[in-house]
Parts: structure tokens; C-alpha cells; sequence
């Protein structure tokens, strides 16, 4: 396991994956955020692929229930859909994709798996993407 906030190698890797990383790398700043993803892109060997979901901001209510019912939702800084896309900015190509509008408000697994079909069914493709809670996708050095 590495400190995503001080990687130590450069040009050594083809894949680099993550899942929720950012929002504990970036308690404090945006800037520590983009910095992380900057020295992912260093450890990549020319044409490597970053692979990667974190978790958004979302909409004005993710952001409130988060801060109300989530243990852990207030001391995480989530990025924004335009944040992640400036993050990504130093990589040659980009794939990414969001999802995610109800789903995240099941309190059990039986309520997430309909929420998530109503997300997939016909909520993520009528609100607007800065207002789903995740990103998903693939950068190329």
C-alpha cells in the first residue's frame, strides 16, 4: 500500500488503480487532491493507464445528509465533477464517466439495489452530472 500523497516512483508502472481516495487525501485542499492525482500520472510509464472511482460532492442534499448522517462525511473533502476533470488535465486522454443519484440513500442492501436501478433506469441520465456522486474512468499518460 502506498501514501497516495507522496508516491516515491516514477515511470514504473503501467495500471494504477484507486477507488475513494482523494476525499481523506484532500481533508484540507482541492490542491493536495490534484497533487495526488499529478504524482499517480509520474509513477506511470509512458501510455499507462490511471484507473479510478471516487466519490463526488454530488448535489446540495448529498452534501447535507453526508454532513448530518455519515460519521465520516464531514472530516473527507469530496471533489467536484469540474475538480476531478482539472485533476485529470495532465494525462493524454481521458474517459470519464458519473453515476450515482438516489442510490447512495439506502440504508439497507435490499434499498440500495432499487435505488441503484432507478439511478441506472432513468435518474443518472436525467440529472445533471455534477449532481451524481461518482466518477468513474480511465486516464492515459
Amino acid at each position: 500500500m502506498l501514501n497516495a500523497s507522496s508516491i516515491p516512483f516514477r515511470e514504473e508502472f503501467d495500471i494504477v488503480m484507486f477507488k475513494s481516495v482523494l476525499g481523506a487525501v484532500g481533508r484540507t485542499s482541492a490542491t493536495q487532491q490534484e497533487a495526488a492525482v499529478r504524482q499517480m500520472h509520474e509513477a506511470l510509464k509512458p501510455g499507462g493507464c490511471l484507473l479510478f472511482a471516487e466519490n463526488l460532492c454530488g448535489s446540495r442534499l448529498h452534501r447535507a445528509l453526508r454532513r448530518r448522517f455519515i460519521s465520516w462525511g464531514a472530516g473527507l473533502r469530496y471533489a467536484s465533477l469540474q475538480e476531478m476533470r482539472r485533476y485529470l488535465h495532465c494525462f493524454s486522454k481521458v474517459t470519464l464517466r458519473t453515476c450515482g443519484v438516489v442510490g447512495v440513500f439506502g440504508r439497507t442492501e435490499a434499498q440500495r439495489r432499487i435505488l441503484g436501478r432507478m439511478d441506472r433506469s432513468f435518474l443518472t441520465p436525467l440529472v445533471p452530472a455534477a449532481w451524481h456522486y461518482i466518477a468513474y474512468g480511465i486516464a492515459q499518460k
